[in-house]
């Protein structure tokens, strides 16, 4: 079953250029996991063979009502995206399908927040009968903490999305003591409901560390000083 929704505040994604900007700059690390790296890969769906994404899994039940796959047909950049779609205009079926990924080993800090931000559509806004989720599970993998969930949040993106892509921001997510990497998941459910035929399509996902004030400042604060050494010797 999935967890409950804890409603995190989900936003238009409007400020990414500016926290782009400041988690590179932030991307040194003194022995964990670099600040501001985004430990998702192949997070645009661009390589994979076929319909399968590498570093995804694609997951459904009841097919042909329901399939999950890398598709390329309209991808919010680049050449592809993943797409989750059920048809029940001629058999009626209840679903649930879903991509994933599973980050690696020592990709998390624990002592960081982070940021899930992806572009998102689906072909339809008839919701009837269906309700579509972004999810991120903070893992104790190496079990050295118990193991198991280590903070999680599951969003429901009905109210928001609609059938042009837009991008969207999922923030405030707080890994628990001993996390240590992160699921996170893009899913599509639909009931038992009569003619339902929609799809779910989802693109650039990047889950990424926010990077403490005083951590920034004193970062910024450095790399102010290399350029300005840098004019000076060049001067």
């Amino acid at each position: 079953m999935d967890p409950p929704n804890h409603d995190p505040m989900m936003k238009p994604r409007q400020s990414l250029k500016t926290l782009s900007l400041s988690t590179a700059l932030l991307g040194v690390s003194t022995g964990g996991p670099a600040l501001g790296a985004n430990p998702l890969v192949n997070g645009g769906f661009e390589s994979g063979t076929g319909t399968d994404a590498d570093s995804w899994e694609e997951i459904g039940s009841n097919p042909p009502n329901a399939t999950v796959i890398r598709s390329t047909a309209d991808p919010a950049s680049g050449t592809a995206h993943a797409a989750m779609g059920i048809d029940n205009t001629s058999t009626t079926v209840g679903a649930g399908i879903f991509v994933q990924q599973v980050t690696p080993f020592g990709s998390i800090d624990p002592t960081l927040p982070y940021t899930l931000t992806f572009d998102a559509r689906l072909t339809s806004t008839d919701l009837t009968g269906i309700n579509v989720f972004a999810q991120v599970q903070f893992l104790d993998q190496d079990n050295s903490d118990g193991s198991g969930v280590k903070g999680e949040v599951l969003q429901s993106l009905v109210g928001t999305i609609t059938d042009s892509y837009q991008p969207f921001v999922i923030s405030g997510l707080v890994p628990l003591a001993g996390a240590d990497a992160a699921l996170v998941r893009f899913q599509l459910a639909a009931g038992a409901v009569d003619n339902i035929n929609n799809s779910f399509f989802v693109d650039n996902a990047s889950l990424d560390a926010v990077p403490e004030p005083g951590s920034a400042a004193l970062l910024a604060l450095g790399v102010g000083g290399l350029l300005a050494r840098r004019r000076r010797q060049h001067g």
